[in-house]
């Protein structure tokens, strides 16, 4: 077997200043941002989070890790609409408070790692981090680098979008989920985001979250820089494998939007008689009931609590209509070995071998879908696919400790670079 794999030693002296619009978890990139922090923190790295709108999360506090506000609320609460274009598009004020910030410390031992910054700083605090010569990450947990409304898709149409972002035919194509008045303020701000970034001496490093992303944000991304690929993180323990095969419903996770095809998901059980519940919340839920009246609405469930219910389930799906860039819902079901049907449009697709630890659907192919969710009613069937899943996610699992190797790594990359680029100035 071999000796077990060491961490990633860290620079020495290194900092990391990690930013993100929020300090507390109200979706995926928050919690990654706030994840890495603690581990950062636990390997010995002075890690300083950023951040706009508050609460300040538990684990950061007590981590000790300093939490540094930069006090504005999110863009699209503000009642002046002119003045939350404005702070969408270049919040100069955020970017003058993070200039103090920044000049604490040394840009030749520090790293500034952003993970949200589109809902409540806008791309002025990125610019000036460039500007001022430190060495800048930036993780893409969407497509808001390339795209203006971020999903590459069409809200309206309910349809991925297959446009050139930024192009003639994006930028007159009312495709976003608020107004085409939303769309205009993002063109404006992706536009000025591009500008200023590509003019930079600096060249930030991206990370995508899976190679899936990283497949369709390097293709799209403009601006010039480097690129890795650093999956997140899962922290949990292991349990004994759940039973899928003795319940009966399956299980939708997420906010109830169309795009996330929920709506399908709610078609088709009820097609075919399969029990189906759905835990989250959003405003699709009325069209859920009327697609399928049977449909169990469990509403919002906390991170902590929701374990226990997937556990609960029959198999998790997953069927997206976006190109969702993770799918962090999915490892957990798969530890567990709840099978997964997942959208081919989605990264957790290259989580599924197909009839093995789950299944793959296009999410719109309603006799694909109806054939998916008739192979689960065969308990035989998803007993095979509850074992496999459970010995394969477990084989390498997508540890902190794998995601912060690969942190540090991309990190050391930056340092490295900037001692090479000075060295040559000698």
């Amino acid at each position: 077997m071999g000796d077990p794999p060491t961490a990633v030693e860290p620079p020495s002296d290194l900092t990391v200043l990690i930013v993100s619009d929020f300090a507390h978890v109200n979706g995926g990139a928050a919690q990654v941002a706030i994840q890495s922090a603690v581990g950062l923190n636990q390997r010995g790295i002075n890690v300083v989070f950023a951040y706009a709108a508050g609460p300040v999360d538990e684990r950061l506090t007590s981590a000790g890790i300093t939490a540094v506000r930069l006090p504005f609320d999110e863009v699209w609460t503000k009642t002046n609409p002119v003045s939350a274009a404005l702070q969408g598009i270049w919040n100069s004020a955020a970017a003058s408070l993070f200039k103090d910030i920044l000049a604490r410390y040394d840009r030749r031992q520090t790293v500034v790692h952003f993970h949200q910054w589109t809902k409540c700083l806008s791309p002025s605090v990125i610019a000036i981090t460039l500007a001022l010569d430190f060495r800048t990450i930036i993780t893409a947990h969407d497509y808001f680098l390339a795209c203006p409304n971020g999903a590459l898709y069409n809200f309206n149409t309910n349809q991925p979008c297959s446009l050139t972002p930024m192009s003639p035919r994006c930028l007159v194509a009312n495709c976003d989920s608020r107004s085409m008045a939303h769309k205009l303020v993002r063109v404006a701000r992706q536009s000025v985001q591009s500008i200023r970034m590509s003019r930079a001496y600096r060249q930030p490093s991206f990370i995508h979250v899976s190679e899936f992303a990283r497949k369709i944000g390097e293709s799209l991304i403009t601006i010039p820089g480097k690129h890795f690929t650093v999956g997140n993180p899962v922290l949990l323990q292991r349990l004994d494998r759940a039973m899928p095969e003795t319940n009966r419903e399956v299980l939708f996770v997420g906010r109830l939007v169309p795009e996330k095809g929920c709506i399908d998901l709610a078609l088709a059980a009820h097609r075919i008689g399969m029990p189906v519940a759905f835990a989250g919340s959003g405003p699709a839920y009325k069209a859920i009931l009327m697609a399928n009246p049977n449909a169990r609405m469990l509403g919002w469930i906390e991170s902590s609590d929701l374990r226990a219910v997937v556990r609960r389930s029959r198999a998790l799906i997953f069927p997206s209509r976006w190109n969702e860039p993770s799918g962090l819902v999915c490892f957990e079901a798969l530890a567990d070995g709840i099978p997964v049907v997942a959208s081919r449009r989605t990264a957790a697709a290259r989580l599924i071998e197909n009839g093995g630890n789950g299944l793959l659907i296009d999410p719109g192919d309603q006799v694909e879908f109806d054939r998916a969710l008739s192979t689960l009613q065969s308990d035989e069937v998803v007993s095979r696919m509850s074992r496999f899943a459970f010995r394969h996610y477990w084989s390498a699992p997508p540890s902190i400790d794998r995601h912060l190797d690969e942190l540090i790594e991309v990190y050391e990359d930056a340092l490295v670079t900037r001692l090479s680029e000075e060295t040559g100035k000698c």
